[in-house]
């Protein structure tokens, strides 16, 4: 199945990684071992390019006797993950601004200007610090991809937090 969605389009990498075969002599009501049954258990990864393909997917797996699925895992696409980094570094930067702009006002202060802008832990001469810094600030994005189309199972993600911290030093006149 997974193939034959690789092949269409609907799903952009998948592995089968991981295989488990055991069996087990269960017990009936009278205390009787019975005879063996056998278990097999397999890993699958797959990307689906469509939480509609995914829904079918798991659907068509869950209405098959003998099937369990044990978890789904959201991801953003890495294109839509630089897009969601970009724009929360952006809110992240403008956040410090607007705090840096506000301190100043409060001295007495106008003109703000950045003197040096960085990843939390990566302003020279500083070392690391965590958001509760002062001049830290923090941006955050997020995001869910919707399903299209209606199927038996409907998946919908949860949101997915994409954040930034920044450091920033600022001189004001």
């Amino acid at each position: 199945l997974l193939e034959n969605l690789s092949s269409s389009g609907a799903v952009s990498a998948w592995s089968s990684d991981q295989i488990s075969v055991w069996s087990a002599r269960p017990w009936n009501e009278e205390g009787r071992q019975l005879d063996l049954v056998h278990y097999a258990s397999i890993l699958f990864r797959a990307t689906f390019m469509d939480t509609s393909e995914l829904s079918a997917w798991v659907t068509s797996l869950a209405n098959q006797e003998g099937i369990q699925i044990e978890s789904v895992v959201w991801n953003l696409t890495p294109t839509t993950r630089a897009t969601a980094e970009t724009e929360v570094a952006v809110k992240a930067v403008s956040v410090a601004s607007n705090r840096a702009s506000a301190y100043a006002s409060a001295l007495g202060k106008n003109n703000v200007t950045p003197v040096q802008v960085a990843d939390t832990g990566l302003l020279a001469g500083t070392p690391p610090s965590d958001i509760s810094s002062p001049m830290a600030a923090r941006g955050e994005f997020f995001g869910a991809a919707a399903a299209t189309k209606s199927v038996d199972l409907h998946l919908t993600p949860g949101p997915i937090v994409v954040s930034a911290q920044v450091e920033a030093r600022f001189e004001a006149e």
